[in-house]
């Protein structure tokens, strides 16, 4: 969408996962995003086969498999 000839993309507030560290943030800056409610942020590794137990599941031709995630950042929940 164009507002005074600035394109802008239009969202549902559910689909935001987070906060950019700063204006005119780009894809070297997504693991300064600070996470919002109750989403995190995780970097994901390397497979480690069929998906049983534990792990990051991740649906790949119909078949779960199990990736061995870093968390990164989760919200930070205001106290007291």
């Amino acid at each position: 969408m164009k507002v005074s000839g600035e394109d802008y993309i239009l969202i549902r507030e559910q689909d935001v996962i987070g906060i950019m560290p700063k204006s005119n943030a780009q894809a070297d800056d997504i693991p300064e995003l600070r996470p919002l409610a109750d989403r995190v942020l995780v970097k994901v590794g390397s497979v480690v086969g069929a998906w049983e137990c534990g792990g990051l599941p991740e649906a790949n031709n119909g078949r779960m498999q199990s990736m061995n995630p870093s968390l990164l950042a989760t919200c930070r929940l205001p106290t007291g």
